[in-house]
């Protein structure tokens, strides 16, 4: 076990997917919530649609549509597979962005700002318990993620760390020296980021009921 490269691997994947999964459902939620015409209720109905199918349906198509791509055993892969719960952060995000007030967009606009900076620097900050809410929720799911993994990536020098744990389990019998140091090492990261954030998870759920 390459304990660095499986772990470079998997921060990789993870800080990647969960970066595009805050940015694309954040801009999903701001362009969604602000305009109210038949094309952001198709993409409501859309998103909500996407949300409600199982991942584990559409694996058949999911694979076939991967390997046209090419992007079967790729980084870049794996990242655009993760980013499915866009989907969940634009509803987390379009919940709690109707109780931001449209006054503060508009003081920014007479002041010049367009349209992107008025969402970076006005609305985005506003959205910080949603989005270590979501952070966390995606960061520990995407790093223990194996069934994305087993199945779409395969070279072992891509291997993440739950992958790892995975290689000491044999047909007939487990390698328990290989299983029990690669799980305790695939875990600890997350032990300790979840130490550190636990007091964001508190404050993210808990803010939807204070602004209402």
């Amino acid at each position: 076990m390459n304990f660095w490269r499986n772990f470079g691997n998997s921060l990789l994947i993870t800080v990647c997917s969960v970066v595009l999964i805050i940015i694309l459902g954040s801009m999903a939620a701001y362009a969604v919530s602000r305009r109210n015409n038949k094309l952001t209720k198709f993409v409501s109905w859309y998103f909500i649609i996407g949300f409600m199918v199982p991942l584990q349906t559409t694996m058949l198509p999911l694979f076939i549509i991967m390997r046209n791509l090419h992007l079967i055993n790729t980084y870049r892969g794996m990242i655009f597979l993760h980013c499915n719960q866009c989907a969940f952060a634009y509803f987390m995000y379009r919940s709690f962005m109707n109780t931001v007030p449209k006054e503060l967009e508009e003081a920014g606009q007479i002041d010049g700002a367009g349209v992107f900076q008025t969402f970076w620097i006005i609305v985005f900050p506003l959205l910080r318990p949603v989005t270590a809410t979501l952070v966390i929720f995606n960061t520990m799911w995407i790093w223990n993620d194996f069934l994305l993994t087993y199945l779409f990536l395969s070279s072992t020098k891509k291997a993440t760390l739950i992958m790892q744990v995975y290689n000491g389990v044999g047909q007939f019998s487990n390698d328990w020296s290989i299983m029990m140091p690669a799980l305790v090492l695939a875990l600890l990261p997350m032990v300790i980021f979840y130490l550190i954030m636990q007091k964001h998870i508190i404050g993210g759920l808990t803010v939807g009921s204070v602004k209402g």
